[in-house]
Order: structure tokens, then sequence, then C-alpha cells
């Protein structure tokens, strides 16, 4: 009964592990994806500027007469920071400004006072500045109600928002609604954020659905080469394309606790097929075939795994909302600020989890269902028969592992000259696959070495643990194995994050060089998107120990692949905190300061396949302009892929002076915590303004980091648990196998001290022998981690 519960309970932490996994990734492409359905509602087509949020609105008449488009009506999006009363953490809000009068059409959700009263007076949305109107399960949460008012943040200034009507989606999509979307009057929005006369985008609906793409071209040739004619699920699609990398990371890492539970569903079978042998040598006897007694021993591995699936399912909700947070995080940190309210679960994804489940379980049970069909009833009145034998297939299946550990290298040689990046999985699939076919003989080898060493030193226990294990070793070699794939897959992983975490230590020495650093505490929370006023530059360069002042920004721009990337925009200043790859770091440094030039990161450089020298376009309010590439540089704040270029250079194109972050440079007399404090106390008295020194902007960066991996040690941590199950199953079995052999080994005087000290041996050369061979796998699994 314990052991199929045990059974049980290793198919449903496999399922769990890969379906949470699941839950997770299919929640986020959701909940971006709802937040567009909210504010692009059910457009067509999207008109977009250059940037963000930098769409000019003399265009909304144009599109508006086009010929063949419905209805348009005009878009601005912003984010602020919410600080609520009783709690520690700050919120951030998604603000949608609408035009009322011309958004009727494109509305997927519906204002309301309250379930009851469902009038909407359009003149209230008019009447009074920020004001917004939340959804009802933000107000909920928040603890908010109509007229309750709010303090927020926006590009450093707090101001006092006003909650407005609360609105739901309509009731066919309820379940989508995202939660921290907030509307207001545009106009209201444009003054709030200080963007007048600029739009995020005009949304479009046309009198012929079908003519999309024709339409889409109608408009860009019209409109000019400064906006860009697209649909609202592009963005989807490009955030999905973003994402699909890191979330292939995780489900490769959700696969390892279903393949080591194929190790464990192994043991325990076997488990099964030992203490009833006596019972299926019976059944030979009395007529039942082999396929009858292999049938039997499947169908129970099956009916075990389909409650396993079951509970893993049942599990997977509950693990799936512990890892919701910690990965919203990343996904925020990395890729796209997202909040992951609700967690979905995708059929498909379901299905895959019950095939895996149910396929681990018959690939786990059916070794031992064919030596259960193996069973001889003359056998089984013959106990010496059962005694272990030595296994005789280490040989062959020692060359068939070397074979798969070379498959292995050429998959990640291939990988990594041309790809695609899922050969590495395969990669290190093999590489598994091939230290666990190695295991045996590896395995009979080193038992004899501390057989030999035992007998030197006298240590009679452990020679007779050695000898046994080689003996059992047809039982060990598939827990060792198991043990020693999770050790590999946990020294690999390490391996990989102290490579990253050291390279990343390094790179902050020679980038952050600043003494102090100046953001919106916002940006902490939302990203770059919050500004910082200029006054701050003003007052920073004004205290007598600053020699330099530095501005960051950066925005989204779409690439020549169609896919989003960042423009960042720095001054020309000291520039002593760029990476170059290669060649001259000066010659480099003046060529990006002259006019028509940009710097890429390595990231951008791989995507586009871009060297330096060539030239990369980039989207102007003047239409796409084409840019040389003075440098290829290392940044590893960057993820997806970036352009830099020099303040000088985006003035002559961008008419905005607007930046993110300011870098302040200080004498080697000054006072750096005595400076934050008087930056602070002029202009962050209530925490506006993040303020970091050098060294806490240092400490910040490595707190990013860690968090960004905190996810693997969840699964990791399965992985073993799932493996030292393996080893109680493979004890138990072997205790039943050798029930005569223990008993003489006490009847020549063996006490209970020894017999137990014997068996605890045996455990312990499945822990060394596993940390072995798992140590030389973890190094090959780090180098395909790290460098594919």
């Amino acid at each position: 009964m314990l052991l199929s519960a045990l059974c049980i309970l290793t198919v449903a932490l496999g399922v769990a592990v890969f379906l949470a996994i699941q839950i997770v990734n299919h929640s986020a492409l959701r909940a971006f994806g709802a937040g567009i359905d909210l504010v692009a509602g059910k457009s067509h087509l999207e008109v977009i500027g250059p940037g963000t949020n930098d769409l000019d609105e003399i265009h909304f008449p144009a599109i508006a007469a086009a010929p063949g488009v419905k209805e348009a009506t005009p878009l601005c999006e912003g984010y602020l920071t919410i600080a609520l009363p009783g709690r520690e953490s700050t919120e951030y809000l998604h603000v949608v400004g609408i035009d009322p009068f011309t958004n009727s059409e494109f509305q997927t959700w519906r204002l309301s006072i309250n379930r009851d009263d469902e009038t909407f007076d359009p003149e209230s949305w008019l009447r009074e500045p920020n004001t917004v109107y939340v959804s009802e399960a933000l107000a909920s949460n928040w603890q908010v109600a109509p007229g309750d008012s709010i303090q927020a943040q926006v590009d450093g200034r707090t101001v006092a928002l006003t909650i407005g009507f609360l609105y739901r989606e309509a009731d066919s999509a309820e379940d989508n609604a995202p939660e921290r979307v907030a509307s207001m009057d545009i106009g209201w929005f444009q003054e709030l954020f200080e963007s007048a006369g600029k739009l995020n985008s005009i949304q479009i609906l046309l009198e012929d659905p079908g003519k999309v793409e024709e339409m889409k071209d109608q408009l860009a040739e019209a409109l000019g080469a400064s906006v860009r004619v697209r649909r609202p699920a592009q963005r989807s699609a490009q955030v999905e394309t973003m994402l699909k990398g890191f979330s292939l990371n995780l489900t490769a890492l959700s696969m390892v606790s279903i393949l080591v539970g194929i190790f464990l569903i192994y043991n325990a079978s076997s488990a099964g097929v030992v203490r009833r042998r006596r019972e299926l040598g019976i059944l030979r006897s009395i007529g039942a075939t082999r396929s009858q007694v292999m049938t039997m021993v499947v169908g129970e591995a099956t009916l075990l795994g389909i409650l396993g699936v079951m509970l893993g399912i049942v599990g997977a909700r509950f693990l799936a909302a512990a890892l919701l947070g910690g990965v919203s995080q990343v996904i925020s940190l990395q890729y796209v600020l997202l909040s992951i309210d609700r967690t979905y679960l995708s059929p498909l994804h379901l299905g895959q989890a019950i095939v895996f489940g149910l396929a681990a379980s018959l690939a786990g049970a059916w070794f031992p269902a064919r030596e259960a069909a193996r069973v001889e009833p003359k056998h089984v009145m013959h106990a010496g028969h059962l005694a272990p034998r030595p296994s005789t297939r280490t040989v062959p299946f020692f060359f068939s592992g070397l074979f798969a550990i070379g498959l292995s290298a050429a998959l990640a040689y291939v990988s990594l000259s041309t790809g695609p990046a899922w050969l590495s999985f395969a990669s290190c699939f093999f590489l598994l696959a091939g230290f666990s076919l190695m295991t045996p003989l590896c395995s009979a080898w080193l038992s004899n070495v501390f057989s030999a060493a035992a007998t030197k030193g006298n240590a009679t226990l452990l020679r007779l643990a050695a000898d046994s294990f080689k003996l059992s070793l047809h039982r060990y070699a598939p827990t060792v194995a198991a043990l020693m794939a999770a050790v590999g897959m946990m020294l690999g992983v390490s391996i990989m994050i102290s490579s990253f975490r050291n390279t990343v230590v390094e790179w902050v020495g020679q980038a952050i060089v600043a003494d102090i650093y100046i953001s919106p505490a916002a940006n902490e929370i939302i990203g770059m998107k919050a500004y910082l006023p200029e006054e701050v530059r003003t007052f920073a360069e004004g205290i007598s120990e600053v020699t330099l002042t530095e501005t960051y920004r950066e925005q989204e721009f779409t690439g020549p692949d169609g896919q989003l990337y960042r423009l960042a925009v720095i001054d020309g200043g000291r520039q002593g905190n760029i990476t170059f790859a290669d060649g001259d770091p000066t010659e480099q440094r003046d060529l990006w300061l002259s006019p028509g030039h940009v710097f890429i990161t390595q990231v951008l450089a791989e995507k586009l396949n871009l060297q330096r020298g060539e030239t990369i376009s980039l989207p102007t309010p003047a239409g796409s302009l084409e840019f040389k590439i003075a440098a290829v540089v290392i940044d590893y704040s960057d993820n997806e892929g970036q352009a830099v270029l020099s303040r000088e250079n985006f003035q002559r194109h961008w008419d905005d002076t607007r930046f993110h972050s300011l870098a302040v440079y200080l004498d080697e007399s000054a006072n750096v915590s005595a400076i934050v404090e008087t930056i602070r106390a002029e202009f962050s008295d209530n925490g506006e303004f993040l303020i970091y020194s050098n060294r806490k902007i240092r400490e910040r960066i490595y707190e990013i980091f860690d968090q960004t991996f905190a996810v693997t040690y969840v699964l990791r941590t399965v992985a073993i648990f799932v493996a030292v199950l393996g080893i109680i199953f493979t004890m138990t079995t072997l205790i039943a196998e050798r029930v005569r052999e223990i008993a003489a080994f006490r009847a020549i005087g063996a006490t209970r001290r020894q017999t137990r000290g014997l068996l605890l041996r045996e455990g312990l050369l499945v822990g060394l022998l596993a940390s072995a061979i798992g140590v030389f796998c973890g190094i090959g699994l780090s180098f395909i981690l790290t460098w594919v």
C-alpha cells in the first residue's frame, strides 16, 4: 500500500510541476493579451508612432475620414504607481486615456456604479480632472469605492486620483478582465502625463474586416513613413516571441522531474514485482500466460498513473499559485510589465500533462512487467533462484552511453553554430541519457574500487556492502542513474548561474561607475516609463562637488524583422562605462558621437545578424532612417536587443528632451551620503525618487539577478526529492529480495546494528556513486547551458 501511494505521489509530483509551469506561462500570455483586448477593444487595425506615446494627434481626422474606415478612436496609455494606506508594497496602474464619444464601438467593458445601476453620465467623465475608472475586481482588491481618493506617482510628481465609476468586461469575456487597467478621459490623461497633442495609438474599425491587409497598406501609404499601421494582435505575438525562450527554459526544467520520475516508477514497480513474485509464480503455474502477467503489471501501473495524474492536476493549481508571483516579477523585470491576476488552464496543456504522466508510468513499469512475465513457477519454489545475480549487460550499455554523449556534443555544436536553439535541449537530454546508460559499468567499477579498499583497510561491512551492491546492480543502477541526473542537473544549473553572476559582477564593475543614480521611484516597478524632472539635473549640477551628470532614457522601436527592441539614449559625457565587444574604444566612441551613428548590443547584433560598419534602420518621427553601426557593445541589462544613440543624435530627429534617470559623478573629496541626503531633502521627502549610491545600486542589481533565477531552486528541489524517494524504493525492493541472505547473515552472528549498518553502507554507496558520476554529468550540462 505504501509503495502504491509513493508511486502515485511520484507521478503527481512530475505532472504538478510540468502543468504548473505551463499554467504560469499560459497565464502570463493571457494576462498580456487581456490587457490588449481591453485597450484595443474590437479594433481591426491600429496606427502607432515610431516610439511610445509619440503619435501626433493631427493624424486622427485623416484616419477617421479615410475610405473604408467605419470608426476610429484615439488612445493614450501610461503607467503610474499607487501607494495604498496600510500596504507595504507599491502597486502599479496601467492608465488608458479614451475619448467617450468615439470609443463606444470599441469597448469590451461597460461602466457602472454598481450591479444594480448601470447608468453613465458623460458629463462626469469630462468634468473632473484626475478621475480614473477602475475594474470592480481592482476596487475590491484595493478596498476603494467610487468617490475615494488615492495617491499616485507620475513622473516623480505626487497627484491625487479620484475613483470614478467602476467597470467590468462584457459578461461573455468576464474571466479575461485584467485588474490593473484603469481608464480616464483622454484630455485629462494628456494633462496628467504632460503629453499634450500626443497619442499612443489610433484604433480603427473597418467597414469590411476581410480587407485588413489591403487597408493596412493603403493607410500606411497615405499617412507616410512617420507612422506604422499594424494589427493589435501583433503586440501579443511580439511579446509571445520575447517570452518564448523563457517559457521553453522553464518547461525543460519541469520535464526533468518527469524524467527522474520514470526511474522512481521503475523502482516502485520492481519492488511490487519482487514482493509478489510467489503470487506471480502461482498464477503462471495455473495457466496464466506471460502476456497476461505483463498486462496485469502494466495495467496496475496505468491505474496508479491515472490516480497520480488526477492528484497532480489538483496540485498543479496550488503550485502554479505559488510560482505565479516570482515568475510575474521576472517577466516584468526582464521582458514586459505584467501582473498575472488569475491562472488559466489550457486544454492543450492539460492533455500534455495527462499524456506525459501516463507515458512516464508505462515507461517506468515496462521493464519490471517484463521481469514479472518471465517468472517461472519452479524458481518460486526454490528460493535460491531468487538470489541476486550480477548484471552481464553493463558493457553494451556503456558504449551506448558513449554514443549518446557523442550525439549530445554534435547537437550542441550544431545548435551553437547554426541553430535552431531547441537542439540544445536535445543535447541536454542525450547527455543525461548517455551518463545514465554508462552508470551500470561505472557503478560496477567503482564498487570494485571500494571493495578492494575495504579489504585493505579491514572494513568488513564496507566490503560486504560493496559486493552486495555489485550483485544487486540491476536494482541499484536505475536508482544511481536517477540520483545522478538530479545531482547533474542541480550542479549544471548552479555552475551556469554562478558563471552568469560572476560575468555580471565583472560587467557591473565596468558599467556602474557614477557615484549617484537618480530615477523616479515608479520605474522600480513599471520599468523605464516615468520621466525625471529637469529640475533634478539642474539642482544636481549646482552642487559644487558634482563634476558631471549624464542622462538616460529608453523607448521601444520595431526592428527590420518586425520585432520590438529598445532604443536607449545617453549623454555624450564621459562614456567610460561602455564595454566594447572589439575594436578601439576611443575611435568607436568618437565615431558614435558623429551624426548618423549608433551602438548596438551583442544581443541585437546576433538577432539581426549585424556587424560593426553595417547599417540599421530606426523609425523616427520623420520616417525610417539608416544609422551606421559604430560599435557592438556588451550590456547585461539588455535582454532583448538594444540600439544606443547619443543624446545629440537623438535630438536631431526627435523633439523630446525628457529622460528617465540621471547619473551623477562627484570629485574625490565629496561625501556621497551627504549629497544623497541633500538631493533627497530637496526632491524626495515622500519617496518620489530613488536615489542610489554606487554601492546600493550594485546591490540592487545583484538582487534582481538572484530573483531572476529563484524559480529554478524550486524545480531542482523537486528533482532531488524524487530521486531520494528512489533510494527508498530500491532499498525496500532489495530487502524483500534478500530476505534469505539477511536471515543467514543474522544466523551466523550478525547483530541488528551490523545488519542495519550493512544496508546503510549500501545506501551510502548509492549516494557516493551518483554524486561522483553526477559531477561529470553536471559539468557537461553546465557547458551546454552556459554556452549553447
